[in-house]
């Protein structure tokens, strides 16, 4: 059956009809949440609406989301201020009254995580670890073949655990999160001690000061490399899959993060790039994964 999946970031929002864990027609556009909630829900409808007339009258939409999310009422239960207006709202509900399919929504990076999982660098396999390293920094766990939520569906949240303490300010308003130091606003604040602003973090990794790139590509992989001994430490996965945005850099520091893995975990970007989120949340819809666990 075609599917579709809608991925919702803090930037854009894309979605696919997905079938067999295949993409077969993307549609894109701006979340545009800093305008207004409205503005937001415009956009959500204008990517759904590309792709629904290219699927059966009963296909299921499958959402995944930034925040924290309840998969069980579809609910936001928290989203910081990059999202503002946003926790709180039921996107299962929005989807269902308005197009009258079935709507499954989870967290992102669980999606994320469930895509690889299902079809990409996890499959076969029961104990995975993800990072999705984006705007933010997202997490998930697969532990003996189930997700991790937790009693309130926050467990997993990588990205909000501490690398140095009363370090640098997160979003979701504690200091030194890793969040703060491994993602893509990290990177840019990074530059910026250091004495340069980019507008993105391409701009990084393109321009002309190698004393420079050198610089962060080092910090980066220091900081990734201790957040990755401590998740193995803690979950003792199989595989640590890394994924996100920031997968499509992996040309300029892939490398020296192997060279500084001592301790022979596997290390291993997405197979599904940054659609595993999209291919993840349509493989829930049409299988029910959390009920059927």
């Amino acid at each position: 059956m075609k599917i579709i999946g809608v991925d919702i970031g803090g930037t854009t929002i894309k979605g696919g009809i997905v079938e067999n864990g295949e993409i077969l027609l993307f549609a894109k556009r701006m979340t545009n949440i800093q305008l207004g909630i409205e503005e937001f829900k415009k956009s959500l409808f204008a990517v759904i609406e590309e792709l629904l007339d290219e699927t059966e009258p009963n296909c299921p939409i499958g959402i995944s989301s930034t925040g924290d999310i309840n998969p069980l009422t579809g609910s936001v239960i928290y989203a910081t201020d990059s999202m503002p207006d946003y926790s709180g709202l039921c996107l299962k509900k929005l989807i269902e009254d308005r197009y009258h399919r079935k709507t499954v929504v989870l967290n992102d990076s669980l999606s994320a995580l469930l895509g690889e999982y299902i079809y990409g660098a996890g499959k076969g396999l029961k104990e995975v670890v993800m990072l999705t390293l984006g705007t933010g920094v997202g997490g998930g766990v697969i532990s003996n073949s189930k997700l991790l939520f937790g009693k309130e569906f926050r467990a997993s949240r990588l990205g909000h655990t501490t690398l140095y303490k009363n370090g640098r300010p997160c979003p979701c308003g504690k200091k030194g999160c890793i969040e703060a130091y491994i993602s893509a606003k990290g990177l840019l604040k990074t530059a910026e001690i250091n004495g340069s602003n980019f507008f993105d973090v391409n701009e990084i990794f393109t321009c002309e000061d190698h004393n420079l790139i050198a610089k962060i590509v080092e910090e980066f992989t220091n900081d990734l490399i201790s957040v990755i001994e401590n998740y193995n430490a803690i979950f003792d996965p199989e595989v640590i899959i890394i994924g996100g945005g920031l997968i499509m850099t992996t040309d300029f520091w892939w490398d020296r993060l192997m060279e500084k893995n001592q301790t022979n975990i596997k290390i291993v970007p997405a197979d599904l790039g940054n659609d595993s989120g999209i291919i993840g949340i349509a493989y829930l819809a049409e299988n029910n994964f959390i009920e059927g666990e």
